[in-house]
């Protein structure tokens, strides 16, 4: 096992550890003793874990080979993002819709943070509209570390109108009494 470089999608195989082990293979013959060892070797291993196949063959022609994996880390660690909790506004009846630029959803969007193990703090982007219409709108926040590497999470803005008030006056008359309805849900 191997650590690859912060960064690093793949290390060569003359990389020092690498290029060590794959010259740690050995092959001895009874009649010819020491024996050339080749192998399956990719010039660049990708992060992850590979099967190399190794072989030696005598002056008989008598070939053995044996199997050996290598595994290269991706010590590059993916940025944590932490969104808000879902926020929910009430609206005057009649609105359709509310400005991003609102001083609550501007707060709420600003309050989402990230952090990456290498970056430290991260800066925090969003996809939320220019404007939020009534009904939950979901909000994808993002980080991307100096590797590139993205996470992303998400989420929502619920806005609902308030409760309309019906007021039904049927023959306002002194003396007469006003029903007030219940709000509408």
């Amino acid at each position: 096992t191997v650590d690859a470089p912060l960064c690093a999608t793949s290390l060569a195989a003359a990389d020092e550890p690498i290029a060590l082990w794959l010259a740690s293979a050995t092959a001895t013959d009874a009649e010819d003793g020491g024996l050339l060892v080749s192998s399956d070797a990719p010039t660049d291993f990708p992060l992850g874990t590979r099967t190399v196949t190794f072989s030696a063959t005598d002056a008989a022609g008598a070939t053995a080979t044996a199997t050996s994996t290598l595994t290269v880390n991706d010590v590059n660690s993916a940025p944590v993002v932490n969104a808000p909790a879902n926020l929910s506004l009430t609206v005057a009846a009649g609105t359709a819709s509310v400005p991003a630029t609102d001083p609550q959803i501007m707060a709420w969007l600003a309050s989402a943070s990230a952090i990456d193990a290498e970056d430290q703090m991260l800066s925090v982007t969003h996809d939320a509209p220019t404007d939020l219409p009534i009904g939950t709108t979901t909000v994808i926040f993002s980080a991307t570390d100096s590797c590139g590497v993205i996470t992303t999470t998400t989420s929502g803005v619920t806005i609902q109108l308030e409760a309309a008030v019906d007021l039904d006056i049927a023959q306002f008359q002194v003396g007469k009494a006003v029903r007030l309805a219940k709000p509408r849900p």
